[in-house]
C-alpha cells in the first residue's frame, strides 16, 4: 500500500461521535437549538425561493384578470357555445383564485413542511377538477391559458424544490422528534396516575386487612364470654330436644303404619271413619290435634270389626293388624304424644331463652361483617394486581430509546437521554395486592 493510498484510508476513517448526557426534560430545548440551526442553514436556499414564489403568485393573480377579461376573438360563435364557454372560465377563474389564496400567506420555516406536503395533494386535486375548463380555456384564449399553464408549472416546481430544501433540513424529522417526546411525557403521567392508584388501593386493603383483624378479635374474644358459653349450652339442648321430637314423631307413624289400611278402610264404611281417615292421612298431625284421644274407642271398635270380619283381610295381614291394634292402648297414645309434646314445649322455651342472649346474634353480625371485608378485600385486590400489570405494561423505556436514536441521528452526536428519576416507581405495601 503506498503512502497516499494509507493517508486516503486514515482520513476516511469516521471520527468518533461526541456523547451528550441529556435529562429528558432538556429535550425540548435541545430540539429547539437543533431545529433553529437548521432553519438558519436552509433559510439562505428557501427564502429566495419564498420569495420566487410570491413573485409567481403575483404573476399568476394578473394573468387570471387577464383571462378573466378576455375577448373571444372569433365573433361568429354561436350563443349556445359562448355560454358553455363562458361557464368554463367562471369555474377555471373562481379554482384558479382558490390556488392563489392557497399560496398566501406561506407562513413561518417551521409550517413549510405541512404546506408544501399539503399543497402538493391541492394541486393534484386542482389538476383532475379543471382539466376540461383548462382544455376549453386554451381552445378560447391559447395566449391567456398557456401564460397560466407556464406560471403554475413554475410554482410546482418551487414548491416541489422548497419541500426538498426543507426535508433536507430535517425539519419534519425534528418536528416527530417532539411529538415523540410529547407521546413519552404524557406516558409516564399515565404511569404515575396508575402507580398512585395502586398505592392508594395498596392503602385501602391494608386497611381492610386491619379491619378484618379487629373483627376477628372481637370475633374470638366473643366465643370465650360465658354468654357464648351459655348459649352453646342452650344450643346443644336444644338439639337433643329436636332430636327427641324427631324420635317421637317417627314412633308416632311407626304405631300406625301397620294398621292404616284398616284406618282407611274403617274410614270408608263408618259412620265415625272421619277421624280414622285423618290417622291414615297423618297419624303425627291427628294425635296431635286429638285432645280427648277419641281415637282409643274407634280402634277398639275397629279391633271388633277385625275380629269379625266386619273389616274383612287376609288371615296373615288380619293377626298383624290386631297385634298392632292391642299394643294402641289408650296409656301407649297419651306416652306417645307426651313425649312428642313434651320435647316441643322445652325446644321452644329453650329457643326463647337462647334469643334473650345477645352473644349468638353478634357473632353471627361478626362473621358477616368478616365475610363482607374479606369480599370487598378480594376485589381491591384483583383491581391492585391489574392496575400494577398495567403499570408493568406501561414501559417507556423502548420508546425513550427511539427518542435517543432519533436525536443522535439529529444531531450526529451520541445522546444518552437520563430518565430513571423522572419515571416514578411503585411505592406502597407490595405485599398488598
Amino acid at each position: 500500500m503506498g503512502i497516499v493510498s494509507a493517508f486516503k484510508k486514515a482520513i476516511s476513517v469516521a471520527r468518533p461521535k461526541e456523547d451528550v448526557a441529556l435529562s429528558l426534560s432538556d429535550a425540548p430545548s435541545f430540539l429547539k437549538s437543533l431545529e433553529e440551526e437548521r432553519l438558519a442553514r436552509a433559510k439562505a436556499h428557501i427564502i429566495p425561493l419564498a420569495a420566487r414564489l410570491e413573485d409567481a403568485k403575483q404573476r399568476l393573480s394578473l394573468q387570471i384578470g387577464a383571462l378573466d377579461r378576455a375577448q373571444l376573438k372569433n365573433e361568429g360563435i354561436p350563443p349556445k357555445v359562448k355560454q358553455v364557454m363562458q361557464g368554463n372560465r367562471n369555474i377555471y377563474v373562481q379554482r384558479l383564485q382558490g390556488l392563489v389564496e392557497r399560496l398566501s400567506p406561506l407562513g413561518d420555516m417551521a409550517s413549510l413542511s405541512s404546506f408544501c406536503s399539503e399543497f402538493d395533494a391541492f394541486l393534484d386535486g386542482f389538476v383532475k377538477s379543471t382539466a376540461r375548463s383548462h382544455y376549453i380555456m386554451q381552445e378560447c384564449f391559447v395566449n391567456e391559458a398557456g401564460a397560466i399553464g407556464v406560471t403554475i408549472h413554475e410554482i410546482d416546481k418551487m414548491v416541489k424544490h422548497i419541500e426538498t430544501e426543507v426535508r433536507d433540513a430535517g425539519i419534519e424529522r425534528i418536528r416527530h422528534a417532539k411529538v415523540m417526546h410529547r407521546e413519552i411525557t404524557d406516558n409516564i403521567k399515565e404511569r404515575e396516575l396508575m402507580r398512585e392508584s395502586v398505592d392508594a388501593l395498596s392503602r385501602e386493603i391494608s386497611l381492610a386487612d386491619a379491619d378484618i383483624r379487629k373483627t376477628q378479635e372481637e370475633f374470638a374474644s366473643l366465643r370465650k364470654s360465658e354468654g357464648f358459653r351459655a348459649s352453646e349450652s342452650i344450643r346443644k339442648s336444644i338439639e337433643s330436644l329436636l332430636e327427641e321430637k324427631k324420635q317421637a314423631r317417627q314412633a308416632i307413624i311407626n304405631m300406625f303404619s301397620g294398621i292404616t289400611p284398616a284406618l282407611r278402610k274403617y274410614g270408608r264404611q263408618s259412620f265415625d271413619g272421619i277421624l280414622a281417615s285423618s290417622y291414615a292421612d297423618d297419624p303425627v298431625e291427628a294425635l296431635l290435634s286429638d285432645e280427648g284421644l277419641q281415637i282409643a274407642a274407634i280402634l277398639e271398635k275397629m279391633r271388633e270389626a277385625v275380629e269379625k270380619d266386619s273389616l274383612s283381610f287376609r288371615d296373615r295381614k288380619k293377626g298383624r293388624i290386631l297385634r298392632d291394634l292391642a299394643s294402641l292402648g289408650r296409656e301407649a297414645l297419651a306416652r306417645a304424644k307426651m313425649a312428642h309434646g313434651d320435647a316441643e314445649e322445652k325446644a321452644d322455651e329453650m329457643s326463647k331463652e337462647l334469643s334473650g342472649i345477645p352473644e349468638p346474634a353478634r357473632l353471627k353480625e361478626l362473621q358477616e361483617i368478616v365475610e363482607r371485608l374479606t369480599q370487598k378485600k378480594e376485589q381491591k385486590e384483583k383491581r391492585c394486581a391489574e392496575a400494577r400489570e398495567a403499570v408493568a405494561k406501561a414501559s417507556i423505556a423502548a420508546k425513550i430509546e427511539g427518542l435517543s436514536r432519533e436525536l443522535s441521528e439529529l444531531s450526529g452526536k451520541t445522546v444518552i437521554l437520563s430518565w430513571r428519576g423522572l419515571v416514578p416507581e411503585i411505592h406502597g405495601n407490595t405485599s398488598a395486592c
